[in-house]
């Protein structure tokens, strides 16, 4: 009786291990998952919209509450974010997690750190995604990068090394505004000055130039409100 007992014991040890091992076989078996995620403003915690979430070659856009869904994705993976409410392009491991809540810094302070970056590295694309859709509808990426590249030969030509510019800290925020380049109004627009610094390459004095600049929050996105001159 005793020795049956002790039998039965190890049948069922080595049937509870057989069951694991098999578990754990089908686990490595299974790459692929669901994976449901929310893409947020890093400090209001608001939802962003309408930027595009790339895991490998799926491709979706979160919706107006900010979240996005892929019904099969690999666990190993990696989602790439970007759009117009994000000034750089973020790239963050599935690992095994199914539910992810991301939160993006696109506050203003942040965008002029990155628009500062893409001037002096003539990135003039990257800043061109930034634009208001009603600048974009009038005003073509290509003239706009050809006017920027001759407006910074001519200043190389008239002896002057373009330095990074500078947005000033203090803002204004302008209950209604009309932009003279689309003759539009727009409510709570952010006034900001933009400092150009330059190098006079003969003496190495700073030369410096100020205009002012426009930006609108749509959505929890950033859009600049640019007036060519």
């Amino acid at each position: 009786m005793k020795q049956r007992k002790i039998i039965i014991t190890a049948l069922i040890v080595l049937l509870i291990f057989s069951c694991l091992f098999l578990f754990r076989i089908i686990q490595k078996k299974e790459k692929f998952q669901p994976l449901f995620g929310k893409v947020v403003e890093a400090v209001s915690r608001n939802p962003i919209a309408g930027l595009d979430i790339i895991v490998d070659s799926l491709q979706t856009k979160t919706n107006a509450n900010g979240e996005f869904h892929f019904e099969k994705v690999s666990k190993n993976g990696k989602i790439l974010i970007k759009g117009p409410g994000v000034f750089k392009e973020t790239i963050i491991p599935v690992a095994n997690r199914k539910y992810l809540e991301i939160a993006i810094d696109n506050s203003l302070f942040n965008l002029f750190i990155y628009l500062e970056k893409y001037e002096q590295d003539r990135q003039y694309r990257k800043i061109y995604q930034i634009f208001h859709p009603d600048i974009k509808a009038i005003y073509p990426e290509e003239r706009y990068l050809a006017e920027k590249n001759a407006w910074r030969d001519k200043k190389e030509k008239e002896g002057l090394k373009v330095l990074k510019p500078e947005f000033q800290t203090e803002i204004k925020i302008l209950d209604n505004w009309k932009s003279d380049f689309t003759k539009k109004n727009y409510q709570n627009a952010t006034e900001i000055v933009l400092i150009k610094n330059f190098e006079i390459i003969e003496t190495k004095e700073i030369k410096q130039e100020k205009e002012k600049n426009y930006f609108i929050n749509e959505n929890g996105n950033w859009r600049w409100l640019y007036e060519p001159t």
